[in-house]
């Protein structure tokens, strides 16, 4: 008997987080967010997805933080080894200051691991400014015995064009380590995560918050339909 195709899949999810971070800094300003993921994959090796973030403030109730579309390809090379290929569309609001939303793209190429998987991304126009930079980043998993699995990440992002700070390639850095304990379609994952340097024009000018430390342990809790 011939095995039945592959079927494309449709999963949603949803998470709270005592922390939104993104690239080791705070886009809620240290406070907790709300996420609905949308995701997509296709037997071709195409997928896609759209996610969106929003935040309670203390005066103005849920406020909404951004959001995210991406479109991609991914590749089985061998047995180890799938390339990875696509781009990404970006919304981010300052939680202080609403009125100043960045939307910007950003195309990436990497490859995955069972157990590691790496990237670089560009944009020329990083968080709506007349900026090209590149960020690279590896992440690594291992899993333990079930339901336990320990993940661990870094990042270096590196302008390499534009005016004042972004273009001094004044190169920024990532890091986050924590663990994760799944169970049916629920997980909940532990992490600290933080920035470096905690000085200079990605900080000072509000990218993205502006009280929040630098460095934070980070709780979330996400459900998986």
């Amino acid at each position: 008997m011939a095995p039945a195709p592959a079927r494309a899949q449709l999963a949603a999810s949803a998470a709270i987080v005592s922390d939104d971070r993104f690239r080791g800094l705070s886009l809620s300003d240290g406070r907790p967010a709300l996420s609905l993921d949308l995701a997509y994959d296709h037997p071709s090796g195409l997928y896609g997805g759209l996610s969106a973030t929003a935040t309670d403030t203390r005066c103005d109730g849920l406020r909404m933080l951004g959001y995210a579309a991406y479109v991609g390809y991914a590749r089985r090379l061998d047995s180890r080894f799938t390339a990875d290929v696509g781009v990404v569309e970006r919304q981010i609001a300052l939680y202080h200051e609403q009125r100043y939303a960045f939307d910007y793209a950003e195309a990436y190429a990497g490859l995955l691991t069972d157990h590691f998987s790496g990237h670089i991304h560009y944009s020329p126009r990083y968080f709506g400014q007349d900026a090209g930079v590149f960020y690279a980043d590896l992440d690594g998993v291992l899993r333990l015995s079930r339901p336990w699995r320990l993940f661990a990440h870094a990042g270096v992002l590196t302008p390499v064009s534009g005016p004042g700070g972004y273009g001094a390639r004044n190169e920024r850095y990532d890091f986050k380590v924590g663990a994760a304990f799944a169970f049916d379609r629920l997980e909940l994952q532990l992490s600290w995560t933080t920035a470096l340097p905690q000085t200079g024009y990605f900080v000072q000018a509000g990218y993205p918050g502006y009280g929040a430390s630098r460095s934070a342990v980070v709780l979330s809790a996400s459900a998986f339909f």
